[in-house]
Parts: C-alpha cells; sequence; structure tokens
C-alpha cells in the first residue's frame, strides 16, 4: 500500500485568482475535486482511501492524500496550469510519472469509496432532490475509452452492423464545435432523462426547469443493450412539440472541458442526438443551457409511432441487459420521485404494463 499526496502551490492559488472566471464555489473546494476526480481517473479500483488535508494556511499548501494498491507509482509536480483536466495531466498541476491508466471511473470494491456528496449549496433551489442525485465517482455512466474497446470487441464477435457507434474523433469534434467559445464559462445543462438524477458530472447548481417547444418521447429505436435488431425497442428523446419539464444543472467554468468529455462520451455514445443550446425557464430566471435533442436526421428517429405502437414494443423488447420495460419504468418511477409531472409518460408507462401482463 502506498500513500499519495496531491498538493497545489501559491502560484496556483494566485494564478487562479488573477484568472477572468469568477469561481462560484472556493478554490480549496475547487482543487479537492479536481485531484479526487484525477484520482479516479488514474487509479480506479487501485484507490482504497482518499481524504483532503487542509493546511493550517491553505494558500500555501493544498493538499489530497490517497492510498493505493498499485505498486511502483511515482509523482511530480508539473508547471502549473488552469483550465480543465486534460489527458495525461493532475489535478491543479501534478501528474502521474510512470504507472498504468486507467479511465474508467466506477465504485471501488470491498465498500470503500471516494464518493464525495454534492455540497450542501448546490441544491439551495430545489432541497428536496438532495440525497436523489448520483454522485459522479458513483455513477457507472462516467466511463472512459476502455469501454468503447470493450463494445468494439463484442460488437465484431457478434456481428453488429456498421455505425453502431460515433467514430471517436467526429464525436470530439462535434463537442469542440458546439462549446466554442464556451469552455472558459459555467454552462448549463437541461436534462429531462437519467441525466436528471444520474448526471455523472461534478455539478454546482441543480434548478427545475421547463423547456417550450420540446417534449420527452420515446422515438429512438433501440437495438442493443434492452433490446435486439430482431425485436427492436424504444429510448427517450426530446423531440420537437409540447412542453417538457426537467432540471437544469450548472458546471463551474474551470471543470467545463473535462467534465464535457464525459458527457459527450454518454450522450453521443452512437450520434443519434443533436446537442443545442435552448432558452429554459426556470423559477429563478431564465437560463440558456446545453441539452441533446433527437436527430430528425438519424435512421433511428421514428417520427410518427404512435402510442399503442411504442407501448407494444417497450412491452416486448429485451437485450442482454434486460427488458426495455426497465428503461421506462425507471424512468417513471424517478420522475415521481423527483416531483417531475410527464403525463404522457405515465400513459406509455401504464399501457407496456398492461401489455406485459397479457403477454405474460
Amino acid at each position: 500500500m502506498r500513500e499519495l499526496i496531491l498538493t497545489a502551490n501559491r502560484d496556483w492559488f494566485e494564478q487562479t485568482e488573477s484568472s477572468d472566471v469568477q469561481f462560484s464555489i472556493s478554490q480549496e473546494e475547487l482543487f479537492e475535486g479536481r485531484a479526487i476526480a484525477w484520482l479516479r481517473d488514474n487509479f480506479s479500483d487501485d484507490v482504497i482511501h482518499a481524504r483532503a488535508d487542509f493546511d493550517e494556511h491553505p494558500r500555501l499548501m493544498l493538499g489530497v492524500r490517497a492510498s493505493t494498491k498499485a505498486p511502483g507509482v511515482a509523482f511530480r509536480p508539473a508547471s502549473s496550469s488552469r483550465g480543465g483536466r486534460k489527458a495525461g495531466s493532475g489535478a491543479a498541476g501534478a501528474r502521474v510519472a510512470s504507472g498504468p491508466k486507467r479511465t474508467l471511473a466506477k465504485p471501488l470494491r470491498n465498500g470503500h469509496s471516494l464518493a464525495m456528496p454534492f455540497p450542501h449549496h448546490v441544491f439551495r433551489h430545489t432541497p428536496a432532490l438532495r440525497g436523489l442525485i448520483t454522485p459522479p465517482d458513483a455513477s457507472g455512466m462516467r466511463f472512459g475509452m476502455d469501454r468503447f474497446d470493450e463494445l468494439d470487441i463484442q460488437a465484431a464477435e457478434e456481428g453488429w452492423p456498421p455505425g453502431w457507434r460515433m467514430d471517436h474523433d467526429a464525436r470530439e469534434d462535434n463537442r469542440q464545435k458546439v462549446l466554442s467559445g464556451r469552455m472558459t464559462r459555467d454552462l448549463w445543462v437541461f436534462a429531462y432523462g437519467s441525466l436528471i438524477w444520474d448526471p455523472a458530472v461534478y455539478v454546482d447548481e441543480y434548478r427545475y426547469g421547463a423547456l417550450d417547444g420540446w417534449q420527452r418521447r420515446f422515438c429512438m429505436k433501440l437495438e442493443g443493450g434492452r433490446a435486439t435488431h430482431d425485436c427492436p425497442g424504444l429510448m427517450a428523446a426530446l423531440d420537437r412539440g409540447g412542453r417538457c419539464d426537467g432540471v437544469v444543472f450548472r458546471i463551474s467554468a474551470p471543470l467545463v472541458d473535462g467534465e464535457t468529455t464525459f458527457m459527450w462520451r454518454r450522450e453521443m455514445f452512437a450520434g443519434a442526438y443533436c446537442p443545442v443550446f435552448v432558452q429554459v425557464a426556470t423559477p429563478q430566471g431564465p437560463v440558456e443551457a446545453l441539452t441533446f435533442v433527437m436527430d430528425r436526421e438519424n435512421h433511428r428517429y421514428m417520427p410518427d409511432i404512435a402510442e399503442d405502437e411504442a407501448a407494444r414494443m417497450i412491452a416486448i423488447a429485451e437485450g442482454g441487459i434486460g427488458p426495455n420495460f426497465e428503461y421506462l419504468d425507471s424512468l417513471v418511477r424517478h420522475l415521481d420521485e423527483l416531483g417531475i409531472e410527464d403525463d404522457a409518460m405515465r400513459r406509455l408507462h401504464i399501457r407496456a404494463a398492461s401489455i406485459r401482463g397479457t403477454t405474460a
């Protein structure tokens, strides 16, 4: 077992203070979040404990201390830098000099966890959500490139059709284009599905939000996971028309680059969404937010599917990770738990459950 300490020196704090970016969290909290995220990204299951150590004079030294099972790993300081984490660089200017890099963030073994509960201020406008949102370092949706490697092997073995996922370079090009000019400021995201309760990114504020002109709808054909090519199911997407109630969450400016990398891997996995910016009404005032809407040019879009047919597909589809109905059931249960209204989803759920009952 080795003990690792990541530190930030006076230069990092002074450089941060002199930047044009206005931080909504303290520099100590910012460093702690970056350091723990970096440890998770680099060591995953090898990290069995971590904590932040605050010096009596934190401007002079601040450290995150961790114990690891990985032998032969050495750290050395790098030049101070500000902005989001980049591949191969550590939090607040520390980086790994040798040893394997692991990018899949997931819960640790033996009940140990680096889970950092969201700070209290995150839910100051939405106290009912406190305790209902999965911390990012406990999320299975905060995955690295090795997840794609695993699925590429599975796709080759099972003969999946070409284009089942988005090309890595195309996905990153899309992220850079969509976020051009926005990397150095806070980013709002409108969530209407699992991003609500499992954002898999570090969030600094939650608000309830309403989006006019768009609706939550099961209109994306699903042919893997909870369905098959022979018996496809459906996934939820944001499609034109109506209104959608959900949440908006804010990612602080210094974390936008790194956190949206995780978000794009998840939401643009297959390239069936279009990331766009929309005006969302919140009780605290309107915000411009990023959201992922159905790409109407994508072959998976099913624009004219009736509610009864959608319910039938969801009721009978099943794939390697389980029934399609479980996805709808989870969505409706979470919306209920979070106090978000969507009568259309509840009708679809009742109809699909009825069909499952008659075909069981």
